[in-house]
């Protein structure tokens, strides 16, 4: 049986609530192995069990929690398994509106595996007693975010992708995921996102697969 997508508007609105309020489970609770956090200022985070880890230490030294008084969600389906919602919140310590006000803006990426809908991508950027933004036709999607959501997130296929063999396999990888590739021991080796590559071919054979 497939399944679909849940109410993405729904499952985002829950995400910050119970962020603001100092519950993390409603995203934790959506993540995966490949779940990615972006934060202001290019912070990132790979992979479940790194984003929890991290966020549950942040929200343990958390000394005040916020409530959201003005908030905005805007979905945008990209694929039949994934979909976007852009949004923006405007929260403060409660009936202190005029001191502790935080405004944020959010991408929230979902994709369908298997049949659970997982929150893959999370890029929050956070900006304070910054004049809101809603009344100015809401919410929109950042460019660094779209182009992580695109390049990586929606299931490239393979033919887009570098076959680099290793050993006795072939491992499809995104060009955008490299950082650099230098030579070991006359191969190539590649440093990614996520992971280091010692490929069987060398740097000009790489160089030549390269876009």
């Amino acid at each position: 049986m497939r399944g679909q997508l849940e109410d993405t508007v729904t499952i985002s609105r829950e995400i910050t609530h119970g962020y603001y309020a100092g519950n993390l489970e409603p995203y934790l609770s959506r993540l995966c192995s490949k779940s990615v956090w972006l934060g202001t200022g290019g912070r990132v985070l790979i992979g479940g069990d790194t984003i929890r880890s991290r966020l549950e230490a942040g929200v343990e030294r958390r000394t005040k929690t916020y409530e959201i008084f003005q908030e905005e969600y805007i979905p945008l389906s990209l694929t039949p398994r994934c979909q976007a919602v852009m949004g923006e919140v405007r929260a403060c310590v409660p009936d202190r509106q005029d001191e502790d006000t935080v405004t944020a803006s959010y991408t929230f990426l979902y994709q369908l595996i298997g049949t659970e809908t997982k929150l893959v991508l999370l890029h929050a950027n956070y900006e304070f007693f910054h004049p809101f933004a809603l009344e100015e036709g809401g919410p929109t999607l950042e460019m660094s975010a779209y182009q992580f959501v695109r390049d990586i997130l929606l299931e490239v296929p393979p033919k887009k992708r570098l076959a680099v063999p290793c050993r006795n396999t072939t491992l499809f990888v995104q060009p955008d995921m490299i950082f650099y590739i230098q030579s070991r021991n006359r191969k190539a080796e590649l440093h990614c996102v996520d992971k280091i590559i010692q490929s069987d071919l060398s740097i000009s054979e790489i160089n030549a697969l390269l876009p």
